[in-house]
C-alpha cells in the first residue's frame, strides 16, 4: 500500500466529519519530457479507460500529444496515469497544533512556537513522545492557549505524518475535465445544496446552478488566479473516491 499526502481546508475537513465527503478531486500535473518532444498540448488530450497494467488490470490514464505539428497523428503521445490507485492510503495535511515537552526548561511548549532545529536536537524530546501529547486541529477544536503570546496554528502543509488524524483508502480513480462533474458527483465531493428541495429528497434540481455555482466557486478559490487551472479553463482533473468517515 502506498500514502499519499493531500491537504485538506476546514470545509473539507468538516465535510468529511460529517459524512458529505467521499471524493475530492486535483489537478493533473503534466510532466516535461525530452525537449525534442515539445510541449505538452493537454487540450488534445484524451482519456484511455482500457489500458492493462499487470499489477491493476485496466486502468484509467490521459494520453497526451506534445509537440506543436497540427497533424495530431505526427506527435508523440504520452500516457500519464493517476497519482493514485485503488488500494492506496491518503493521509490528509490540516492545519493544527500541538503541545511539546520542552526538556530544557522543564515546561510545556505550542509546536508553532519551536523550530526544526530545536526539534532534531532532541530539546522537545522524540517523535513517540510527540504522538502522545494533546493536539487541536483547526477545523473542528479550539487552539490550545487561546493566550500564549505565539503562533496559534501550523499551516497543513507543515503536517508531520504522525499528527494526520485521517486516512482514506482509495476506492476508485478516474481522469475527467473539471467541468464533467455531475451533481452527485459535486455533492459526495462536500458541496452542499441550501434548498428545501436538497433537503426533501437530498437532490438539487437544478444542476446547473448547483454545479456552476458552489462547486466551481469553491474550485476558483482555490485555483481560479493560476493560469490555466480556473474553472472557465476546464483542466484535468484526477478523482478519487473514498469511504464515508468513521469515527
Amino acid at each position: 500500500m502506498r500514502e499519499h499526502p493531500i491537504l485538506f481546508n476546514g470545509d473539507m475537513i468538516r465535510a468529511y466529519m460529517a459524512g458529505r465527503k467521499t471524493q475530492t478531486r486535483r489537478l493533473v500535473k503534466f510532466q516535461k519530457l525530452h525537449a525534442d518532444f515539445g510541449e505538452p498540448c493537454p487540450d488534445d488530450a484524451w482519456v484511455d479507460d482500457s489500458y492493462m497494467t499487470p499489477e491493476l488490470g485496466m486502468v484509467p490514464c490521459l494520453k497526451v500529444p506534445y509537440g506543436n505539428d497540427d497533424c495530431l497523428a505526427g506527435r508523440t503521445c504520452h500516457r500519464h496515469f493517476p497519482k493514485w490507485e485503488p488500494g492506496d492510503r491518503l493521509w490528509v495535511r490540516e492545519t493544527w497544533n500541538s503541545w511539546v515537552w520542552d526538556g530544557v526548561e522543564d515546561a510545556p511548549y505550542l509546536w508553532s512556537d519551536t523550530t526544526k532545529a530545536e526539534r532534531d536536537g532532541g530539546r522537545f524530546g522524540t517523535p513517540e513522545e510527540w504522538v502522545r501529547q494533546d493536539r487541536a486541529y483547526k477545523a473542528t477544536d479550539e487552539p490550545l492557549d487561546p493566550d500564549i503570546d505565539g503562533r496559534l496554528w501550523v499551516p497543513s502543509i507543515h503536517m508531520p505524518r504522525w499528527a494526520c488524524r485521517h486516512t482514506p483508502d482509495v476506492l476508485s480513480v478516474r481522469v475527467e475535465r473539471v467541468q464533467d462533474i455531475s451533481e452527485e458527483d459535486a455533492m459526495a465531493d462536500g458541496c452542499e445544496c441550501r434548498s428545501w428541495e436538497s433537503e426533501l429528497h437530498n437532490k438539487c434540481w437544478d444542476a446547473d446552478t448547483y454545479v456552476t455555482k458552489v462547486f466551481s466557486g469553491r474550485w476558483d478559490s482555490l485555483y481560479g488566479k493560476k493560469p490555466g487551472q480556473s474553472w472557465a479553463d476546464n483542466p484535468w482533473v484526477q478523482a478519487a473516491k473514498f469511504p464515508p468517515y468513521a469515527p
